[in-house]
């Protein structure tokens, strides 16, 4: 059985998401996970699920749980108060 996390190419989509937390209390902290995928890897830990979704202009994916990804960069974002993790 496998097990995905669903993931969104659409920045605005991912804020409305990161920022409900922050909304509720100020000791909450937000992190939005930006990650690189290499789409001609010969291991697929990701599902283009476009074709099958309801919401096909939302360009949405599924990474299964368990992919390992490498730790580029951490940002700060002041303005959207949420951290961001840029992942390999």
């Amino acid at each position: 059985m496998g097990s995905f996390l669903f993931i969104s190419r659409h920045r605005s989509i991912v804020l409305v998401f990161a920022q409900i937390p922050t909304m509720i209390s100020d000791d909450t902290k937000s992190i939005i996970f930006a990650i690189e995928i290499n789409l001609y890897s010969r291991t697929k830990t990701f599902v283009d699920i476009i074709p099958m979704s309801y919401f096909k202009s939302q360009d949405d994916r599924l990474i299964m749980i368990g992919a390992l990804f490498r730790i580029k960069k951490v940002l700060k974002d002041e303005n959207d108060r949420i951290w961001i993790v840029r992942l390999l």
